[in-house]
């Protein structure tokens, strides 16, 4: 995808995690930022493949309560 595709979307979810009520909420808000950040660097025709360094989502923990 688009390099500025990716970095609107980080913006978006910056902004949803500022106006989200619960903390939870704003977590995950702010996870899917630092992901969408990671797509964009990926983005650049850099030929590095981030999704592999990736850790699994943090809601999937808190949800399985781990």
């Amino acid at each position: 995808m688009d390099k500025a595709y990716w970095l609107r979307r980080k913006r978006d979810s910056l902004a949803a995690a500022q106006n989200a009520v619960g903390a939870e909420a704003r977590l995950i808000h702010y996870e899917l930022a630092g992901r969408y950040s990671l797509n964009a660097a990926a983005g650049d025709n850099t030929g590095v493949d981030v999704t592999d360094a990736l850790p699994p989502p943090i809601y999937d923990a808190v949800r399985d309560g781990q």
